[in-house]
C-alpha cells in the first residue's frame, strides 16, 4: 500500500458557515433536501464507507440520512459539482482532486475530514514488460520507503501508511452483496 485515500465530506462554503465536524451532519434534519450523494453501489469504497457509518452510528443513522431526501448521483464528480454549484450544501464522497479543481475555478467548495473514515487504498504495481524495469523498481523502492511515501502522500493529500493519520483510517473490507443491498435500502438509494 502506498496511499490511503480518506473519504471526506464536501460542503458549499457559501451555504455552510462552519466546516462540519461529524458525519452526523448527513442525518441532521436541518440538512433536509441539501444532500448530494454518490450511490453506495457506484464504488466498493462508497459501500464500505456506509458500512462503517452503519457500524459506528447504527441503522437509525442511515434511516435519518434517507429522511433528509438526498439526491443520488452515479459518482463523486457530479455530486461534488452540484455542491459547488449550490444545488445542495453537503456532498459525498469528497475526492481531493475534484475539490481542488473546482477551487481553482473559484467555486465555493471545500472538504471536511470527520473521523472515523475509510476510502480507497492505493497499491503499487510494476509492469512485467517495462522498457526500463530498473527505473520502475527504483521508483517503487522510493515510494515504499518512509521518506518517499510520506512525501508522496503530502503532495497528493492522501494518508501515508507511515503517518499518524493512518490510525484514523479504517481499512475497507469487502461488503457482502446482501449487506450492500440492506445499506442501500436503509439510505433510500436507487
Amino acid at each position: 500500500m502506498v496511499s490511503l485515500v480518506p473519504t471526506t465530506m464536501v460542503y458549499n462554503t457559501d451555504l455552510v458557515s462552519e466546516p462540519p465536524t461529524s458525519w452526523e451532519a448527513y442525518a441532521d434534519p436541518a440538512n433536509r433536501g441539501e444532500l448530494l450523494l454518490a450511490e453506495p453501489s457506484s464504488s466498493p469504497a462508497n459501500v464500505a464507507f456506509w458500512a462503517l457509518m452503519r457500524e459506528e452510528y447504527g441503522d437509525e443513522f442511515l434511516e435519518a440520512v434517507a429522511a433528509n431526501e438526498p439526491r443520488w448521483y452515479n459518482s463523486a464528480v457530479p455530486a461534488t459539482q452540484g455542491v459547488a454549484a449550490g444545488e445542495g450544501s453537503l456532498g459525498f464522497p469528497g475526492v481531493a482532486a475534484i475539490v481542488a479543481g473546482l477551487q481553482e475555478a473559484n467555486a465555493p467548495v471545500d472538504a471536511a475530514a470527520p473521523t472515523p473514515t475509510t476510502g480507497p487504498e492505493i497499491g503499487l504495481g510494476l509492469a512485467a514488460e517495462s522498457p526500463c524495469p530498473n527505473a520502475g523498481k527504483l521508483f517503487a523502492n522510493y515510494l515504499l520507503s518512509e521518506d518517499g511515501n510520506v512525501y508522496f502522500n503530502e503532495v497528493s493529500d492522501a494518508i501515508s501508511p507511515y503517518g499518524e493519520d493512518a490510525q484514523d483510517f479504517s481499512r475497507p473490507t469487502p461488503v457482502p452483496d446482501a449487506e450492500a443491498a440492506e445499506i442501500s435500502a436503509l439510505l433510500g438509494a436507487p
